[in-house]
């Protein structure tokens, strides 16, 4: 049921124009990032930048797996508790938030993630995705609960 309530969501004229403009914020960001990159390498030479892109990201990569390992253990915690983890999905929202944009290359979107990555900026990000799908975070808090994972 829940699937079908996703698939009819692209039939709306609002959440058509909302995905559009998030497509088009992406997009900046792109520009953004690729004119810093390219001013920086114009200063600093292209090797160091391309290195410190690439070091962001692997460092980044470490950290999210390490967070998020540490985040599905309390949730399986709380699940085994008869616990429903509204923060703990909050907090995995926030992760990927913060993954997403550490992992994509470029200098500005690494700043953005790194601050996404501090807790009380993830907490409130984690929060802000989770708030509209209660009844999908209830729905996969019982399958949790039946013991199928």
């Amino acid at each position: 049921m829940h699937r079908t309530k996703g698939l009819l969501r692209l039939f709306e004229s609002g959440f058509i124009s909302r995905l559009f403009l998030a497509l088009l914020f992406l997009s900046m960001l792109g520009i953004a990032d690729g004119y810093i990159l390219l001013t920086l390498g114009e200063h600093y030479g292209k090797h160091l930048v391309l290195a410190a892109t690439a070091s962001t990201g692997l460092f980044a990569l470490f950290f999210l797996l390490n967070s998020a390992g540490a985040t599905l253990q309390r949730v399986r915690r709380d699940v085994a508790a008869d616990i429903f983890p509204r923060r703990e999905y909050a907090r995995l929202a926030g992760l990927l938030a913060a993954g997403v944009l550490l992992l994509l290359p470029g200098l500005f979107t690494d700043a953005v993630g790194a601050i996404v990555y501090l807790p009380p900026i993830r907490r409130l990000v984690g929060h802000a995705l989770t708030a509209g799908h209660g009844a999908f975070l209830r729905e996969t808090y019982e399958y949790l609960k039946s013991g199928d994972v």
